[in-house]
Order: structure tokens, then sequence, then C-alpha cells
């Protein structure tokens, strides 16, 4: 990331910069809350602490890592990490299966089979399961272990997983058990089971209480292998995925989806196009002589009376997707007979009583009138697709964003001359996009050289000279400043202005700040704290997202959770809190940088501005070195090397750096 200026704080010294005070009275540090626990046992066949407290997994955890837990700040409180000192295991346990890592909060925490162990502050008494379930994603340890739990992500939400923590997955070219009975069939054989290999463990499934036993079956295969199959759909892991945790399958080719019961997924025939159906495999249908939903007004179904009984409606509603589909495609809406009718791309959807079973297409066609509902239909091909998740052209060259340009609603390209020579402009006139993508997410910028250009979220989009074959992304990450474009997208980008260097921007292009009298992470606390609150925080709205997805410049490790006294969540970078400046009207605006010489870009910094309530303002060097006069307040002496923790480049309105 190109440095370009900020504020910079925190001070490990003594004599006249000793900082203790700047803690208010219910912030200071303190030593790390520890389970007063020595040992792990079997009660009722579940782990405990030697007290008899129960213990948990949680399923957003990446087991088998050193950053394997996501419980941290208030989460931590709720659940706290269990370690014991010189683990005493009881019987039925094996000790070798026993670990510890060091969290980002730098405590110890006891895993076992590489799984981060806690427990649940409700569990007042010994034998407690209180905590069992909570949110779909905390469950109990048992012994014998789950031959299959469940993992959760933000991107995913919540899926499948082998005991160690491998992803499964499920093919779409499969037939699932279930609707009308029939048995479920693998199309997955020979070479594609080099890279997708069967999953059929040793023993009856053992589950976590989202789950049931009665869930999972067997496959009869026609090479008579054994496999596991849940709610019909035949399990794979995948050979390309790093280790536990990783999801590196999830909709490669556009037919391989984590495993997981998805109210509406694809599924994609030996011939043809892929085409949406429920859960148990039920194909579905869409009607021409029905009017389309529109931004402004509901669809008007044509089916009614005697034409349901051959035409269902579907009436699923805010259904689960499988991965290349996107959410804002699907919506549903009430008919006048009261019914509720799932949409997709503003077309109801119908299911057809001929159909027996699942995979069944006998619909289609039928009157010159019915039609599969598909992501993309037969004979149109695509123009814009995801490829591993990044988006391509329909040739599959890799396209990408340019941290110059402005994005939104008055989007300005900055690539003009010898720049397009090595970056060509991408434009379609009518975009086809393909699986996974919305067509609501792209648009045109008339450039100021007159070409149109095709826009995605609001970016102009590009090809690179330099990528010769399909799949390359030989662009990725030149100059700092161009980026393939991901789905899931980002949540943070990074833009870059001749003025101002490089910062940081949502995915809309809307501009980050950071505040000088905030406390950031590091300096005695374990998570930022803000002091931008009631007014101030209305004028300086909070920063917060989900899971984190960002450019190859910046790392996922460098944002963190901020500690707000009101509650509300809050993202840090590099243990700075986050804010938006309510007089950014567009994308691309920077109206808070320097505002009242204690805003400014958040960003990468060497040189900054530290203000103390104590001490005044002052400058310091990447190192924390104090570099200029205070700016205000008492003289300031220094009995030793000071070092500052905070990142700045050279800021707009220091002179002479």
């Amino acid at each position: 990331m190109k440095k370009s200026a900020l504020v910079a704080w925190t001070l490990l010294t003594t004599g006249c910069l000793d900082t203790s005070n700047n803690f208010p009275p219910n912030q200071q540090p303190q030593d790390p809350p520890s389970t007063p626990s020595t040992g792990v046992q079997l009660t009722s066949g579940r782990l405990t602490d030697d007290q008899g407290r129960t213990l948990y997994y949680f399923a957003s955890d990446v087991p088998g890592t050193s950053a394997g837990s996501s419980c941290a700040g208030t989460c931590a409180d709720s659940w706290p990490p269990f370690h014991a000192d010189g683990l005493v295991v009881g019987a039925g346990l094996n000790a070798s299966l026993f670990s510890e890592i060091t969290r980002g909060d730098g405590r110890r925490q006891t895993t076992y089979r590489g799984w981060p162990l806690y427990s649940f502050a409700n569990d007042t008494q010994p034998g407690d399961q209180k905590g069992e379930g909570v949110g779909g994603v905390w469950f109990t340890v048992p012994e014998p272990f789950y031959t299959i739990l469940v993992r959760n992500s933000a991107a995913t939400g919540p899926f499948l997983a082998t005991a160690d923590g491998r992803t499964l997955y499920r093919f779409a070219r499969d037939i699932p058990a279930g609707y009308g009975g029939a048995a479920a069939v693998s199309n997955c054989s020979g070479d594609c089971l080099t890279n997708w290999p069967l999953y059929s463990p040793a023993q009856e499934a053992i589950v976590p209480s989202s789950l049931s036993p009665g869930d999972f079956s067997q496959t009869a295969r026609s090479d008579n292998q054994s496999q596991l199959a849940f709610a019909g759909w035949p399990l794979y892991t995948f050979a390309n995925d790093a280790g536990p945790g990783a999801t590196a399958g999830d909709g490669a080719a556009g037919a391989w989806f984590v495993a997981a019961r998805y109210d509406i997924s694809t599924m994609t025939p030996a011939q043809g196009s892929a085409y949406l159906a429920n859960a148990e495999g039920r194909t579905m249908y869409t009607f021409a002589n029905d009017t389309p939903g529109t931004g402004q007004g509901d669809p008007a179904s044509a089916c009614v009376d005697a034409c349901l009984d051959n035409w269902p409606i579907v009436p699923i509603t805010e259904p689960r997707l499988s991965s290349n589909l996107a959410s804002g495609d699907f919506s549903s809406f009430v008919r006048p007979d009261g019914g509720e009718q799932a949409t997709f791309r503003g077309q109801p959807l119908y299911y057809f009583a001929n159909d027996a079973v699942a995979g069944d297409r006998n619909g289609d066609g039928a009157g010159g009138v019915w039609s599969l509902a598909q992501p993309q239909p037969d004979g149109a091909p695509a123009n814009v697709q995801l490829a591993n998740g990044r988006l391509t052209d329909g040739e599959g060259r890799t396209l990408y964003y340019f941290a110059s340009d402005v994005p939104g609603p008055s989007a300005a390209s900055r690539c003009a001359g010898g720049c397009l020579d090595n970056w060509p402009i991408f434009h379609q006139a009518s975009i086809q996009p393909g699986p996974g993508l919305s067509p609501d997410n792209f648009g045109t910028l008339n450039r100021a050289d007159g070409e149109p250009q095709t826009t995605y979220r609001g970016w102009p989009l590009y090809t690179f000279a330099n990528d010769a074959a399909p799949g390359d992304t030989n662009g990725e990450g030149v100059g700092g400043a161009w980026f393939v474009l991901p789905e899931p997208f980002y949540t943070v980008m990074l833009r870059r202005t001749p003025e101002q260097g490089d910062f940081l921007v949502d995915a809309q292009g809307r501009t980050l700040y950071n505040f000088a009298d905030d406390l950031p992470s590091g300096f005695g606390a374990t998570t930022a704290v803000s002091s931008c609150e009631g007014a101030c925080a209305a004028r300086w709205p909070l920063f917060d997202a989900g899971t984190m997805v960002v450019p190859s410049a910046l790392a996922t490790a460098d944002f963190g959770t901020v500690g707000r006294g009101d509650g509300n969540g809050q993202l840090s970078y590099q243990g700075w809190p986050l804010y938006y400046f309510e007089n950014d009207v567009d994308p691309g605006e920077t109206n808070g940088d320097g505002a009242g010489g204690v805003w400014f870009l958040a960003a990468d910094f060497n040189v900054g501005v530290l203000r103390d309530a104590d001490k005044g303002a002052f400058l310091t060097n990447a190192g924390g070195q104090v570099v200029g006069e205070v700016v205000q307040g008492p003289a300031l002496c220094i009995d030793e090397e000071v070092t500052l923790l905070r990142r700045p480049t050279q800021h707009h309105g220091i002179e002479g750096l």
C-alpha cells in the first residue's frame, strides 16, 4: 500500500511521556481472565472441565491453525476461552488430541482435535449445556467425536465439514434422493474423483444438534464404492483445498458448492444450461404469459384456478441460495388468492405436477409457454462470468479495477492514453451475466474520450494486455493499484489520488477516516476504543461490515473490532477505528481529510499526528520518534527513546516534512 499521511500514537517509555493515566478508570488494562481448571474429563459423553463445566466448539472457528479462534471481544465475554495449564486428561480421552493456540489477544487456549474450546457464561451449574445450538454455531464436544460437523462463515453461511474441518461439497450434476422417492445418483466418477474424492466415513453419522442422523444416507454408486449423502445429495471433499477451513471448491465450474441445505440451487444436466431447483431437486419453471415484476410493481401471474393444479407455485420466501446465485435476483409477492410466490428476476416461479422425481424436466417447453427457470438460458452465452470466484469476460479473460478511478454514479476513468495500451477498457453493449452475477450490478460509463466502458458495482472495468491465457491474473497488484474483482465482493478497497496517495474506501468507493483522539488496540488494550459518540458519531458515522474481503495489497488480519461503549458495531484498521464523513455525498469525495486537525484518511502512514489530552499534539515518524515541535500543550520532555504505534504518511497541513 502506497504511503500517504496521517496520525500516530502510543508510548513505550517512562518519564514525562508516561501515558498510564490516559485510560479511563473502566478501561484500565487488566490481566486476561483465566479459567481455574487443570483438567478435562468426559461427563455423560461430553467434554467438560474438571469442575463439570461443559466445553463447546464454535462453528466459525478454523481448526488446526494458530489463528483458529474467531471469538473475540464481547463474544469472548459470553464464551470464555478455555485453557488449562498442565492439562490433566480424564478417562476415555486421548491426551495427544489436545493442544493449545495463542489467540490474537495474547491469551492461550486449549484445543481438542484442533478445535478451540470454550465454556459458556450462562452455564451456572456443573453439567449445564445451555450453550448447545446457540445461534446454530455453538455445540458441545462429544466423544466418540463427530463424524460430520457444522462450520460457518459469513461468505457461505453454515455448511458441513469433516471432523478435522475439511469442507464437504455437493455436485450440481448429481441427482439427489428425496423428491419422488428415487435414489441418489452420483455423476462424478473416473478423473472427476481425483479432484473430488467421495466422502464415506467408517462409522455411523455423529452430528451436532442442528443436524439429524436421519439427514444422512448411503448413495448406491455404479462403481460400488460407498458414499455418504446429506439431504439426498452425495458428499465429496476437494483435493485442492489447502487445509481445514478452506472452501476453494465453492462455485467451481458453476457446479460445485459447499454442502448445505439450500432452499434454491442449480442443477446442471449433461446437455444444456443449469436450471433452478429446490432442496429436494424439484425443477422450477417460468410462464411466458405472466407479467414480470419491476422495481415499481409486483408481477402478475396468469396461472390461476385449474392451471395451478398442473403448475403449483413455488412458495419459498427468503431462500438460502447456492453461491452461484445472487440474492438480489430473488423476491416474492402475494398473489390475489393469498398465496406467497417466489420470483426470479421478476418472473413468478412454478413446479410441474408431472415431474415425478428429482431432476425431471418434463414441463420444459410445455404449450410453448413454459420454460425452465435458468440463470443463463440456453443459446445466450455469458459475456461476463465468474471463474475461480473472480470476474472475467465471456472468454475467461480476467477483469480488473483501477484504484485511481472514481466509482459510483459520477464514475470517471483515470486510465487514458498510454495506460490503455496496457489496460484496454472492457465494454459490452448488452450484458449477459453468468451464474452468480446480477445484471443490476453492471452499468455503462461514458468516458471523457467518448468511448463507452462497462462498470461493475460502479467501478470501470479493464482487461490486462499481459494476460495471455484465460484465467491469467498477471495484472493483480500491478503498481499497487490494479486488482481483480472477486465475488463475494470486497468489503474494503483501495483508492489512490496524486495528492493523497492510497487510502481506504468501502465497496461503493466511500472514503473511510481515522480520528486522532481514539485509542487504538495495542496500546494497553486488546480492542480499539472510539472517542466519537453521540453527535460526533452522527457527523462521522461508524464503519462496520461482515467478513472482510480485501485487495491483495491489504491484509484481513489488519482489520479488527472496536470496543464501543454504546454497543454499536465498528471495524478498525491496524488498530484504529474507521468512520465515514457525512459531508462526503458521493463516492470518491474526501471532504473530511484534515477536518479539525484530527480527522484523516484511513491509510498507512509514515508521519502523523498524536493528540493527547494532557500533552497536546505533536508529530511522530513511522518508528514513533517525535520529529516535530509540540503543536500545543505543555512542553515535551523525553527520558528515553519514544516508540509510538500509529501509521502515517505525511498529511496535508504538515509543512516542511
